[in-house]
């Protein structure tokens, strides 16, 4: 996965935002299920949420970046390919998946369990972006891909 830190979103969101700069397709077997969608570029997270005391631990980025970036994805894009049909993945869905991808990325039980409840818990207390803000950060994304094909054509040109 790469991604590009963005000043831009960071100062609009109020907290640090980073950028994929190209298309991701996401291929995930999960037991018997063939999970696929499309995380599209320009994408922005702000990687792995939890309080500056909880870094040590937890750090917003390491060997599970993809596992943020899928989580975060479905969460404002839950729409999958299950065995190739279109299917509405549910947030305890998600979050379940979001625990399997830490296993296969190598983060220790106890890490991936620390993570699972810290998502659970915050969708159990009601937590959860507002609509302005994630309109918000829908527009910026747009902006972003567009900018991403505009160096692209110059590049190619």
């Amino acid at each position: 996965v790469q991604l590009v830190f963005n000043p831009e979103a960071t100062e609009v969101m109020g907290k640090n935002h980073w950028h994929l700069d190209e298309d991701i397709d996401v291929n995930i077997t999960w037991g018997a299920k063939e999970i696929s969608f499309k995380i599209l570029r320009g994408f922005l997270t702000d990687g792995t949420s939890v309080t500056r005391l909880l870094h040590a631990l937890i750090p917003v980025w390491d060997n599970n970046t993809d596992g943020v970036v899928i989580h975060d994805w479905l969460c404002n894009f839950p729409i999958v390919l299950i065995n190739g049909k279109e299917t509405t993945l549910s947030r305890s869905e998600i979050d379940l998946l979001f625990l399997e991808v830490m296993k296969f990325n190598g983060l220790s039980k106890i890490r991936r369990t620390l993570m699972y409840v810290g998502i659970r818990a915050y969708v159990l207390l009601g937590l959860k972006k507002n609509s302005k803000e994630l309109a918000t950060k829908i527009a910026l994304e747009e902006q972003i891909r567009l900018k991403i094909d505009e160096e692209t054509k110059k590049e190619c040109a």
